[in-house]
């Protein structure tokens, strides 16, 4: 818990500065802690819309917190930048997907997100 508050005292100063929120975001996922993973994910995305690290990190601490829509919604934009970019659509996703789905509990989820990631 000590670690935890340390954790927010910090990512309520740092500069707009991507790098630092993502690592600050990625210590939140490990505390399971996702709304506030979530909102430094956030904090990249005002900065950076494109930063694909904040775009998937966002689609899965919302998956954790069972916001389908905002999954929905980060994974869209990652695969639009994905294609855009590289022409290649959602390929760091394919990747991602399984994982995420052997963590949930319930079919209907994993389901669910196997829609929300259509190729």
């Amino acid at each position: 818990m000590q670690a935890e508050s340390e954790l927010i005292s910090v990512s309520s100063i740092l500069l707009k500065n991507p790098e630092l929120h993502l690592q600050v975001a990625e210590l939140f996922l490990q505390a399971r802690d996702f709304e506030r993973a979530l909102a430094e994910y956030e904090n990249v995305l005002r900065v950076e819309p494109t930063n694909t690290e904040a775009l998937l990190g966002a689609g899965y601490a919302a998956f954790q917190l069972r916001r389908y829509r905002d999954v929905e919604n980060y994974l869209s934009r990652h695969r639009r930048w994905t294609l855009a970019r590289t022409g290649i659509p959602f390929a760091a996703d394919r990747r991602l997907r399984l994982p995420i789905c052997c963590r949930i509990g319930s079919g209907v989820q994993c389901s669910h997100f196997r829609g929300v990631v259509r190729y």
